[in-house]
């Protein structure tokens, strides 16, 4: 009887201990983008601070919390396929922006997710620090010119040959 009962009370330590690891990794992280050296309101990129954040859950099983405030992105000089955020493997991830404003500089893309699953984006807004677009206004057109008020300090320019280039991001 007691042979039963010991080997009963293995099995029970047994199973327990299964339940207790699997329950172990499914936990979910909470991290903050912070504590990886993204620093809100400074008009410092944040893309490696993103990073170090996703790396450290290993993309899986984790909320990656931005604490309210403005957190910039830059892309890479010279590059036309520069992403911000992006995720590729990720497994019951959460990005929180905890209603923060994401300020993207120059030509890149704000997000891409490839081969992930259960991936949820919430409570964030976007915005371009200067836009795609540079903006004026017709005074005069006729066959021979066509005369257009920009706002240099907003859509900063130069002339060259004739011909305008728009200067920025």
């Amino acid at each position: 009887m007691r042979r039963y009962f010991f080997l009963i009370t293995l099995f029970v330590a047994v199973c327990l201990s299964a339940v207790e690891a699997a329950i172990a990794q499914n936990q979910i992280q909470h991290l903050k983008v912070t504590d990886f050296g993204a620093k809100p309101d400074s008009r410092e990129d944040t893309r490696q601070a993103f990073y170090r954040a996703v790396q450290a859950c290993g993309g899986e099983n984790a909320v990656i919390e931005f604490p309210k405030g403005r957190y910039d992105f830059y892309s890479e000089k010279d590059s036309d396929a520069t992403t911000a955020m992006y995720l590729r493997r990720a497994k019951n991830l959460t990005i929180d922006g905890g209603g923060s404003e994401f300020v993207f500089h120059g030509k890149m893309r704000i997000l891409l997710v490839e081969e992930s699953q259960n991936v949820t984006i919430r409570n964030f807004s976007t915005d371009w620090d200067r836009a795609y677009i540079s903006q004026g206004e017709f005074v005069k057109i006729t066959d021979e010119y066509v005369d257009l008020k920009i706002d240099p300090t907003l859509y900063p320019f130069k002339v060259v040959n004739q011909r305008i280039s728009f200067i920025g991001e």
